[in-house]
């Protein structure tokens, strides 16, 4: 399947058919729709504050009536997929449900489509998913259940003061993705959106009394005393902020789990020789590592006053952003420089185990920035980026002040190397250029100050769901209450560099 380019218009006269949604399979519309949500978040960041020019408001618009026409043929060929289960099932027509009744049969047909949507699936209320119990199949069930996830979403308002709602919506989408067979994800993210359940999550944390229908819908998602965060202020499905100077997340790999720990596979290739007619061919098998990489716990401790939690309003939003902020700053630094040693994540630079060392002592010269780019092996340019400290970039722009080399140059809105762009919307010698913070900013004998690398292989496994403790009263130095609570908040995730050689690091010499 065609993937999205800048040239938009000139593809979408290639594809005709594909760009319509005719002629594609339920998985092909799917992932067409992850492709369009990837665009539109792409467009939307690259032009961040500014008006678009004709052609990309143009491909804005086709991409978002894309989009719709493609959601709504989705829910026919699901529509049609469930109701023949349903019949293989059910010769009288009627529709179990899960209580032991039967379903009323009348139902009514989604707007501007053309097919049968039966009452039962369409409740008042978007959060309750007692009717998915009436699918055939597990499977059935799953896919009525990330359904509804998806219409609740819809209607959902997202606290955090910097949240962008298609964004949001987005990344709801991208994790159900890795939901189990048990749509885990969806039933958590029902649960913990639910207005009952944030009501009572709130109370809890305010230490007002529950009703019996809020304490129910906190036992839902209730484990050992702590509780599932609402999932609009849970940060590891909703990607809202950048604390920190952080890239990690927009160009390296990210994995989502709601196991314990994921399993890749990684190979070094196969070699592929010419031979004459007849010729026996040679054994060229791979060789196949599987690295497991499981996610390590990273916490929070948040104190309020008694009267914040009283207006929890209020509260949502600085918790959403005092947590994804604390989330951002130490991921900045893991997967910068982090060990690799439990619980430490692996950072970038301590993956990557080839050096190439400046030829100056302790200084810095043009002539490393190629010998770097020498230095790692083809395969892994075509997707190569900088990543160093802005005080690094400083000194790249010194380098060449009347522009002759063109050593650093503005990314063009087209953009160079299959579409991307660093962070800094600058290039060094034609590969996007990133900022990460927590790199050094000096150049010192030994320290690594920049790396070039294919950053998809590097990453990023996150394990889907945060959980809080309430610490009902905290105590000053007397031993006397403050009047402050406190919010006990931990998630898992961890990093990794897969593949060592497709990442160069410059130290100093």
């Amino acid at each position: 399947m065609a993937t999205l380019t800048h040239d938009y218009l000139a593809w979408r006269k290639t594809h005709p058919r594909i760009a319509g949604g005719d002629h594609m399979s339920l998985e092909e519309l799917r992932d067409r729709q992850q492709a369009i949500r990837g665009r539109l978040t792409e467009i939307h960041n690259e032009f961040a504050g500014q008006a678009f020019p004709d052609q990309i408001r143009g491909e804005w618009n086709d991409l978002n009536e894309e989009r719709e026409r493609n959601k709504v043929l989705i829910r026919e060929l699901e529509a049609r997929e469930e109701r023949v289960r349903a019949i293989a099932t059910d010769d009288d027509g009627s529709e179990s449900r899960g209580d032991g009744g039967t379903a009323q049969t009348g139902g009514r047909r989604e707007a501007g489509a053309t097919f049968y949507v039966p009452s039962v699936n369409r409740g008042s209320d978007p959060w309750d998913y007692t009717h998915t119990r009436s699918a055939a199949t597990p499977e059935g069930q799953r896919r009525m259940m990330h359904d509804q996830v998806l219409r609740a979403a819809e209607r959902t308002q997202f606290p955090h003061p910097e949240a962008d709602q298609n964004r949001c919506q987005a990344d709801v989408e991208r994790t159900l993705r890795v939901d189990d067979e048990h749509a885990t994800i969806a039933r958590r993210i029902l649960n913990t959106g639910n207005p009952v359940y944030q009501r009572a999550f709130a109370k809890t944390l305010a230490g007002v009394p529950t009703s019996p229908e809020e304490t129910r819908a906190l036992g839902l998602t209730n484990t050992a005393g702590g509780y599932a965060v609402p999932f609009t202020l849970d940060p590891t499905i909703i990607n809202t902020s950048n604390g920190a100077v952080n890239p990690y997340r927009q160009i390296s790999r990210i994995i989502q789990i709601a196991g314990t720990t994921w399993q890749g596979v990684t190979s070094a290739g196969v070699v592929a020789t010419r031979r004459a007619e007849g010729d026996e061919v040679a054994d060229n098998s791979p060789t196949i590592a599987q690295p497991a990489v499981t996610p390590q716990r990273v916490d929070v401790f948040i104190p309020f006053s008694i009267e914040i939690g009283q207006d929890w309003q209020g509260m949502q939003g600085d918790m959403a952003a005092l947590i994804q902020d604390a989330k951002d700053v130490e991921e900045a630094t893991s997967f910068s420089t982090g060990s690799g040693t439990a619980p430490a994540a692996q950072g970038v630079l301590t993956g990557a185990t080839t050096t190439v060392t400046a030829a100056g002592t302790a200084s810095f010269a043009v002539a490393d920035l190629y010998t770097v780019e020498g230095a790692l092996p083809p395969r892994f340019r075509p997707n190569a980026q900088w990543v160093a400290n802005r005080a690094i970039y400083n000194r790249v722009r010194q380098f060449d002040t009347a522009g002759g080399a063109s050593l650093w140059t503005e990314t063009l809105a087209v953009g160079l190397n299959n579409n991307r762009t660093g962070n800094t919307g600058y290039n060094l010698i034609g590969y996007p250029a990133n900022e990460a913070s927590a790199f050094a900013a000096t150049v010192a004998t030994g320290t690594a100050f920049a790396v070039l690398g294919d950053f998809r292989q590097f990453v990023i496994v996150d394990r889907v769901g945060m959980d809080v403790e309430l610490v009902p009263h905290l105590f000053g130095s007397n031993r006397r209450p403050t009047g402050q609570r406190g919010i006990f908040a931990m998630w898992r995730n961890t990093s990794a560099v897969l593949v060592p050689g497709a990442f160069r690091k410059l130290v100093g010499g």
